[in-house]
């Protein structure tokens, strides 16, 4: 059977060093409510439709990622979706970038 697949690679920036309250941490946009306007939108909205707003919803909050040491080029984040085949022994479709 294929599957949707998606890649997802964001770095939020958090605030604050307790670890154990995330959501205290997240941007306070993150933390809001979503306002009667946008749950009337997202009631007609496919679940689909719903993770791939919110997954651009987060890339607007992500930051790239620089190592002090430049070790690693951390500096790019992906959201990436496709259509994968492997289990019926066919090839991937080409991802596409979710912007």
């Amino acid at each position: 059977m294929p599957y949707l697949r998606h890649t997802v690679d964001l770095s939020i920036p958090l605030s604050g060093t307790d670890a154990d309250n995330l959501i205290d941490r997240l941007p306070a946009a993150l933390r809001a409510k979503p306002t009667p306007a946008e749950l009337a939108a997202m009631s007609k909205m496919t679940w689909f439709e719903i993770i791939r707003d919110t997954i651009k919803r987060l890339r607007n909050f992500s930051e790239p990622v620089t190592r002090p040491d430049a070790s690693k080029d951390e500096s790019s984040y992906k959201a990436a979706t496709h259509i994968c085949r492997h289990d019926v022994g066919g090839p991937c479709d080409a991802e596409e970038e979710i912007v």
